[in-house]
């Protein structure tokens, strides 16, 4: 058996490394180099790694004639107190105002060196000193995976890594303008890829994954930015922003929504904020035409004396085609709400309760207006002798749509039943 030597990179060679970042802040990186080894056993390292790679994920793939024997990964090394802890056993000097000291590093404590052989004496330190090691290629100043592999002849050998590593995440910010009359809007949408990993990502393809809104098990889905198409880099520490969206003239309106449920079960009469809701239609429709992530959202209107408001940032959820969002917006509607909770008959026998509710809608608008109220039941539930009809809202809500007469009120009543 021959003794293990240690065989830097000579190449990187294949396509570009690809990164798959999730919406959780997780990233798989899959990459390949090609390694020239020698017969028998040889060392194999490959630096300059994400220092967030969590080594129980590692697949590495050497292909059929290389066999890998054990695996070592050093991370968070270019600290001082790592490098001298590395360097205990080898060469060292301290240098203070008065001296310079040689010998053989023998510990260290707080970043320091503490204690030293040189010659026959011992000498131990402690105040303000200058460390100076003696540089070895054992040392390093990056995260480093070192393999110790064998094979049967010498040659360059392909090696394909996949990890997990934290601190490569990606958001969303969006930005609405608001025409003067608020009946149309124009949205921009971009997409922020950030590395807070030790490692630079050069000329990379990158993936941007998030959860299929489609899919109630564990579906995933991939956005197609534009910029993306083409390898990218980002370095270390870097931030940088992807267009992924431009859309003029989306269509909007002015919804005024009471979401009035109350574990008290009665709410007295409020105004009733009003949301900009905008629908994800195809593009064909004036529409976004994409499904667009959740992330903050700023909106700007302009008003007729042409001054700008802003507003936000206010989270938006993930948005579907299909679906619809609403956003907050400045004001009131002209509407009050007021909720009561007339009666609660508790059926132990049946394992429920029932609830009746009446909430009383009043406009001072000179014109008719639409209003949705938003009802939240839990458990195993269902509405009886509903004065409207309803319909599903958000997965976990149901939606009233009431019409309210200029100048006048409508009330809306329904039985709630929620069996336990």
């Amino acid at each position: 058996m021959c003794a293990a030597s240690t065989i830097l990179m000579a190449s990187v060679t294949g396509a570009a490394p690809e990164i798959s970042v999730s919406g959780d802040g997780t990233a798989v990186v899959h990459d390949s180099r090609a390694f020239d080894v020698a017969a028998g056993r040889s060392e194999v390292v490959w630096s300059g790694l994400s220092n967030g790679l969590a080594a129980s994920s590692l697949v590495l793939n050497t292909g059929k004639d290389t066999v890998v024997l054990s695996q070592a990964f050093e991370s968070h090394l270019a600290d001082p107190a790592a490098l001298l802890q590395r360097a205990i056993g080898k060469p060292a000097s301290v240098l203070t105002a008065d001296i310079t000291a040689q010998g053989t590093l023998l510990s260290t404590a707080d970043g320091h060196i503490s204690m030293m052989r040189a010659a026959d004496e011992l000498w131990i330190f402690n105040g303000d000193l200058v460390n100076v090691i003696q540089w070895d290629d054992s040392l390093k100043l990056e995260p480093t995976l070192t393999w110790l592999v064998e094979t049967k002849a010498a040659g360059r050998r392909d090696f394909d890594l996949t990890y997990a590593t934290d601190g490569l995440s990606w958001s969303a910010t969006y930005a609405m303008h608001l025409d003067r009359a608020a009946a149309t809007a124009d949205i921009s949408g971009w997409i922020e890829l950030k590395n807070r990993t030790s490692a630079d990502f050069t000329e990379a393809a990158w993936h941007i994954l998030d959860e299929d809104p489609d899919d109630d098990g564990d579906g995933t889905i991939e956005y197609d930015i534009p910029a993306l198409r083409t390898p990218q880099s980002l370095k270390r520490g870097e931030r940088r922003q992807f267009a992924y969206v431009q859309a003029l003239n989306v269509p909007v309106t002015m919804q005024p929504i009471f979401d009035g449920s109350s574990a008290a079960g009665s709410v007295k009469a409020v105004d009733i904020p009003l949301f900009i809701r905008v629908i994800n239609r195809d593009r064909g429709a004036a529409g976004l035409g994409m499904t667009l992530p959740a992330g903050d959202c700023v909106i700007y209107q302009t008003s007729d004396s042409g001054a700008i408001r802003i507003s936000g940032p206010q989270g938006m959820p993930q948005l579907p085609v299909g679906y619809s969002v609403d956003l907050a917006a400045s004001g009131t509607s002209g509407v009050t709400a007021e909720r009561t909770q007339s009666v609660f008959r508790h059926k132990p026998q049946a394992r429920a309760q029932e609830q009746d509710i009446t909430v009383v809608l009043e406009s001072s608008l000179d014109e008719d207006i639409e209003v949705d109220v938003i009802e939240r039941p839990w458990g195993e539930w269902d509405i009886i002798k509903p004065s409207h009809p309803f319909e599903p809202y958000r997965k976990t809500a149901i939606v009233f749509t009431v019409e309210v007469p200029a100048n006048g009120a409508t009330e809306l009543t329904y039985t709630m039943k929620i069996a336990y």
